[in-house]
């Protein structure tokens, strides 16, 4: 087979495939090193340095969304381009831990190597399609010139690497502002259910994270409760994001005529859905701590993460509702600063299960009523 893509002027549905969601694989892992990245140095700067890390991550795994979603898996070429980045992905994996240190050089090569396929793999696919290379042209630039500044902060001491690698992003981030409303196509459910499992991936990170702690740990009933405590935080988190929000962003998605569907796409996905998968995976490293230390209130880091990453979740859903919807969700935001507060406020005193417990509490509570007011993102 020699076609990098089908027609990709036909667009019709596509699902999900076997060969994404294998790919998906190696960010499991590479979101858990994040986590790790930030129980090393859990300080202000090491949690920001963490999260660009996160960002970096999530940037460079939309890229591949938005390429696949145009092209699809389909041709042999492709998979076999997708498998390539699966392994560079893996090699950016292992360096996330000494990003900041020795391992800087690797992870940026690995990272940009993956970056500019993602970026090749699309300029391919839509060869056949010249507005869309036109629009797609709008792009390329500007990412091509983020990816190089990324390159060349691997090379550069910290904290210059810290800024250079900002700076990539923002160019980054520049570049997808500057598509604006190009004649781009996008196949909404596909597009949707990838962000999706991005999500799944956090929760799930969440789960591992807490389950390798706790096998450690001497068996005892305050372990159990913090068990406990920790599936009730990501189950929260599940039910907030997927009860209504994930079906009712895929419906205006689908329901957004182009090009406007394309920016919908943009912000409420690759750039909304970012704080939301760096709260959950906040919180993710809260439960870590708290299970770690089992029947103790939470130290200053634990409870400025849990209140962080509670702060990160709501705000994003909010946003997401608000750009779906056109309504505020206040008494959702309300309470997810209530929880926020009273992480803070009880962490220190209470044990941190108990601390989680009620923090979940309210977020649920808070989605309850928004529900009761008017059903949350009624589509």
């Amino acid at each position: 087979m020699t076609d990098v893509a089908p027609d990709i002027t036909n667009q019709d549905e596509l699902s999900v495939s076997p060969f994404e969601l294998f790919f998906d694989l190696v960010f499991v892992f590479a979101v858990t090193e994040v986590a790790v990245l930030l129980h090393t140095d859990p300080t202000w700067a090491g949690a920001a340095r963490a999260l660009l890390i996160l960002a970096m991550l999530w940037w460079v795994w939309g890229q591949y969304t938005w390429s696949l979603n145009a092209v699809g898996t389909e041709s042999r070429l492709v998979r076999l381009a997708l498998l390539a980045a699966m392994g560079g992905s893996l090699f950016a994996g292992i360096s996330v831990s000494g990003a900041f240190g020795d391992d800087g050089a690797a992870f940026a090569i690995a990272y940009v190597i993956v970056l500019v396929l993602a970026l090749l793999v699309y300029w391919v696919g839509v060869r056949s399609d010249p507005a869309w290379r036109r629009s797609l042209m709008t792009y390329l630039p500007l990412a091509i010139l983020g990816a190089v500044v990324l390159l060349i902060g691997g090379f550069v001491d910290p904290p210059l690497r810290t800024w250079l690698w900002l700076g990539g992003m923002a160019i980054e981030l520049a570049a997808a502002l500057s598509a604006g409303r190009g004649d781009f196509r996008l196949r909404a459910g596909h597009f949707a259910e990838r962000y999706g499992l991005f999500v799944i991936i956090a929760l799930g990170e969440s789960i591992v994270a807490v389950g390798l702690t706790a096998a450690d740990q001497e068996r005892t009933a305050a372990l159990a409760v913090a068990l406990i405590a920790a599936f009730i935080g990501s189950a929260v988190l599940a039910w907030v994001y997927f009860d209504r929000i994930a079906e009712a962003s895929e419906h205006r998605l689908r329901v957004t005529p182009e090009p406007a569907r394309s920016s919908l796409a943009r912000d409420a996905y690759t750039f909304l859905h970012f704080p939301l998968v760096a709260g959950i995976v906040l919180t993710a490293v809260a439960a870590d701590e708290m299970v770690a230390h089992p029947g103790d209130p939470f130290e200053t880091f634990g409870r400025t993460v849990l209140a962080g990453g509670l702060l990160l979740f709501a705000g994003a859903v909010t946003a997401i509702a608000r750009m779906i919807t056109g309504d505020w969700p206040l008494r959702f935001i309300v309470a997810g600063v209530i929880a926020a507060a009273a992480a803070l406020a009880l962490g220190g005193a209470l044990a941190g299960a108990a601390t989680a417990v009620i923090a979940s509490g309210v977020l649920l509570l808070g989605y309850a009523a928004e529900l009761r007011r008017d059903p949350l993102l009624r589509s």
